[in-house]
């Protein structure tokens, strides 16, 4: 099975009408959100709270913040300047008026405008792969030192599941981590 970076290179170059049709369920809305889930779902490590969208259903993972949300209470999101790892993911900060919003978590917004999958690092930048990035899925090159990174959010593996077991699954959900460590069986 491929991991959720090895799903999104093979999309590089997809762009709007069939981006809204493959990742978004038909959806006319920013999908940056909805390529990082759709990813992971293909890759067999699906955000339990992902569902597939439709014109008239959508996925709460589809929602940048909602993803944060939920990375931040697992104690999952990682500050600016840390080194990320293949498969983490990256989020930017939202700007108003070419301003960056109110500070929150890390001193940095609590308005995210964006998200990808990050592909390693090349050098002094961070290597992603963004859906919805100018309007097509595509690899990004940024800054390690830039400041619209708001921050890193690491989501829990396959292996990190299974290791946890049956029990340890149970545990992991009664807590709130299973947002985004349940899977859903594939055949």
């Amino acid at each position: 099975m491929p991991t959720p970076i090895e799903v999104a290179r093979k999309e590089i170059g997809t762009r709007e009408p069939q981006a809204f049709s493959r990742y978004a369920g038909g959806r006319q809305e920013a999908w940056c959100a909805h390529f990082a889930s759709w990813a992971f779902d293909q890759a067999g490590v699906p955000f339990a709270e992902y569902i597939a969208p439709s014109p008239t259903r959508a996925s709460p993972t589809a929602s940048v913040s909602f993803v944060a949300s939920v990375l931040d209470k697992l104690g999952r999101l990682m500050p600016p300047t840390s080194t990320p790892q293949p498969n983490d993911l990256i989020f930017y900060k939202q700007t108003e008026g070419g301003k960056f919003v109110t500070p929150g978590r890390f001193g940095l917004p609590v308005g995210l405008g964006h998200v990808g999958i990050v592909e390693g690092i090349e050098g002094d930048k961070v290597v992603s792969i963004e859906g919805n990035f100018s309007d097509r899925v595509a690899r990004v090159r940024t800054p390690r030192n830039s400041p619209n990174i708001a921050f890193y959010g690491r989501p829990f593996t396959k292996a990190q599941v299974i290791a946890a077991g049956a029990g340890g699954a149970a545990a992991l959900v009664a807590a709130g981590v299973g947002v985004f460590l349940l899977m859903r069986s594939r055949k």
